[in-house]
């Protein structure tokens, strides 16, 4: 679990105001979780996957533009 309040710190400014006081506060008590609060964090991560995999598959995604530079 630490691991995740971890990544999610470093990636604070992309979330809201809200959303850092709520990670905030569980991060204050990241060893005594209720199950609720650890599904919430897991599916925080697991659409964080879910996000990465997606830009990782749009870097592989050419332009025509970047195609015709290609041939030229």
């Amino acid at each position: 679990m630490n691991n995740i309040l971890a990544v999610i710190s470093k990636l604070s400014h992309y979330f809201s105001s809200d959303t850092n006081e709520r990670f905030s506060d569980l991060s204050r008590k990241a060893d005594r979780l209720s199950k609720e609060e650890i599904g919430y964090l897991l599916q925080v991560k697991e659409e964080a996957i879910t996000l990465r995999d997606k830009l990782s598959s749009l870097k592989t995604i050419s332009s025509p533009h970047s195609r015709a530079r290609a041939v030229l």
